[in-house]
């Protein structure tokens, strides 16, 4: 083999032994966005800002919880289904913004089939139903 070519292979195993590092990120590397599609003072609210105070200990970022009322919830829906996929926005709502406004409404402006449930059940609970879930875009 000669020495062009072994210099080659060497400098393709030397990148390729440090590209697990580079896209290794630490994640999240910035805050993270909490958006409530309904006003301040709320149950659903209420359970945002306590998860804002202990999910940082985990992440090691900030959790800024954003409210964004109105339109029966699809303002703040459509503002997470609008954001980049990317982690950095999660979604704290009830069940009727996913399972129940597509059955009441004509047209939605985000699909309800695009969020992903990062974890259901951190609910208010009542005698008869839970209803808040979490979602991330």
């Amino acid at each position: 083999m000669n020495a062009r070519k072994l210099t080659a292979i060497l400098a393709a195993a030397a990148l390729g032994l440090g590209a697990p590092v580079a896209l290794s990120q630490t994640y999240p590397s910035k805050p993270v966005r909490l958006v409530v599609p309904f006003a301040t003072g709320g149950t659903t609210d209420t359970v945002a800002r306590l998860l804002s105070q202990k999910l940082p200990e985990r992440l090691g970022q900030p959790v800024i919880v954003e409210n964004r009322p109105g339109g029966d919830s699809i303002i703040g829906a459509e503002a997470v289904a609008r954001a980049a996929p990317d982690g950095y926005t999660m979604f704290l709502t009830t069940s009727s913004t996913i399972a129940i406004l597509p059955h009441t409404r004509k047209q939605l402006p985000y699909d309800p089939s695009s969020f992903r449930t990062i974890r259901s059940g951190a609910s208010s609970t009542s005698r008869r139903s839970r209803t808040s879930s979490s979602c991330s875009r």
